[in-house]
């Protein structure tokens, strides 16, 4: 036995060894050299060797994250040696004392890693407009396009009183700029959103200039309500060309256009610059109630109308107003307090089902389809819940919301499923499926004992401790 033991020590030290061996193969100390165009020396820089398990983050010409990256820096001439470099090829960032970088790759090869050259930095100066006005406070991004998912490189501006915005030092390559804008959305939550974007090829030494908007295009405008004429607020409008417009006269060249506006508080909105054309004009803005957020999503078809050529003379068409009146009740789930809507029908098992029946009792009703993956995982979970409570305090329904019948008793039959199932679909088309305003699946429903709403999407034990509250409230009422 002790013999046994030895030699699986000695097994042991040896696999221990072999991998130190091979790692140590596998990567090496290397040096290289940085210079400027000019092939002068570039004392101070400091590299990074990437390909961590987190990508390094440059922002503004700020190291956001790099702690976990092997980095030197170069001496009086230049040099550097970097420590654990792996064979083959790797990625180098480099940057000096005055932010100028260096993104690049090189060859490992005999412990030397070749020459890092630091070129001129180039820069981005633009304008944005609305129509002929300036944006003022208008965010806009460039983002480098060549850091081969190891790198996150970029900068962010503001437009000024006049609409202008500038990017200094960046690395020549590729890039994209986009303008965003932040959508608010109801609970103080911020969405952003890109209204425009436009791809740049930067080359060092040189300044880009851009100017986004000013055209002499069409725009949009109208007003998104609600059903009572109120004005809806942080509604995101987005249009998207149709494809095969005939009346689509896009231009080959200049900016990819997100072409969208967030309305005011009056609901109004604006956007400028659109080619004629048929599109799709889609809305979204998050809703809130009792703590329970979905996405108003609405979608309408629009035609830009551009000029009209008669003769020799370009006349201007009618303007381009649109306004939307959206009903916000689908998008609203059902309110805390509330009666449920009414339930009656035949259950699978052929027995009948109201639920006015069941006043003096709770009830859960479990909306869910065959297809949902997260469905058929808890679907035991209910008949536990049945069984906990037992059926004079608590009755337990799966709702089933599938195209074909047939597909909802194959799901029953292989889940084992034992409380009682109504089939209510098919989904698009489901009477139920719309009052109780389901917009997703798995979605569960509490009512209380005197046959109001009391609570939306709880699930597991925090399902069962509501129970447990509701239970005992009733006892307290008794």
């Amino acid at each position: 036995m002790v013999g046994r033991i030895a030699i699986n020590t000695v097994v042991l030290f040896c696999c221990l060894l072999f991998a130190c061996i091979a790692n140590a193969a596998a990567h090496k100390t290397a040096t290289g050299t940085v210079v400027y165009e000019d092939s002068s020396p570039a004392p101070g820089v400091v590299v990074y060797l990437l390909g961590g398990p987190r990508p390094l983050g440059v922002t503004n010409n700020t190291i956001m994250v790099a702690e976990h990256l092997p980095r030197a820096i170069t001496d009086a001439q230049g040099r550097f040696t970097l420590n654990r470099v792996p064979k083959g090829t790797v990625f180098l960032f480099a940057r000096d004392m005055e932010d100028t970088c260096a993104f690049t790759s090189v060859f490992v090869e005999n412990s030397s890693m070749g020459q890092i050259v630091i070129h001129k930095p180039a820069a981005v100066k633009g304008r944005s407009l609305k129509g002929d006005k300036p944006v003022k406070g208008q965010k806009v991004t460039v983002t480098y396009l060549e850091g081969e998912r190891l790198l996150r490189y970029s900068q962010t501006a503001v437009t000024d009183d006049n609409g202008v915005f500038a990017f200094d030092s960046l690395i020549p390559g590729r890039y994209v700029l986009q303008v965003t804008h932040d959508v608010p959305q109801v609970g103080c939550r911020f969405r952003n959103v890109v209204t425009k974007q436009l791809p740049l090829q930067l080359f060092g030494g040189r300044q880009e200039e851009i100017k986004l908007g000013g055209t002499d295009l069409p725009f949009l405008r109208g007003k998104i309500t609600d059903a009572d004429d109120k004005g809806l607020h942080g509604v995101w409008i987005k249009l998207q060309p149709k494809e095969k417009s005939e009346l689509s006269v896009f231009a080959a060249s200049g900016p990819s256009v997100v072409w969208s506006d967030v309305s005011e508080r009056d609901g109004s909105y604006q956007i400028f610059d659109i080619p004629p054309g048929e599109y799709s004009m889609r809305c979204f803005r998050r809703l809130a109630l009792n703590d329970y957020t979905r996405t108003l999503q609405a979608t309408k078809d629009v035609v830009i109308y551009g000029p009209k050529e008669e003769g020799n003379t370009l006349r201007p068409r009618p303007e381009n107003v649109f306004d939307v009146s959206i009903n916000l009740e689908p998008f609203m789930p059902l309110t805390y307090g509330r009666p449920a809507p009414p339930i009656s029908g035949t259950l699978l098992d052929g027995r009948q089902f109201d639920l006015s029946k069941h006043r003096g009792k709770i009830v859960v009703l479990s909306f869910y389809t065959s297809w949902c993956s997260a469905c058929g995982s808890s679907a035991s979970a209910f008949d536990d819940l049945a069984d906990k409570f037992g059926p004079d305090k608590v009755v337990v329904l799966g709702i089933n919301l599938d195209n074909d019948i047939s597909n909802c008793r194959t799901f029953i039959s292989e889940k084992k499923i034992r409380c009682p199932q109504l089939f209510a679909g098919p989904w698009p088309d489901s009477p139920l499926r719309k009052a109780y305003r389901v917009i997703n699946v798995p979605t569960t429903f509490v009512i209380d004992s005197v046959g109001n709403v009391a609570q939306i999407d709880v699930f597991g034990s925090v399902l069962e401790n509501f129970i447990e509250e509701l239970l005992e409230q009733k006892v307290r009422r008794e």
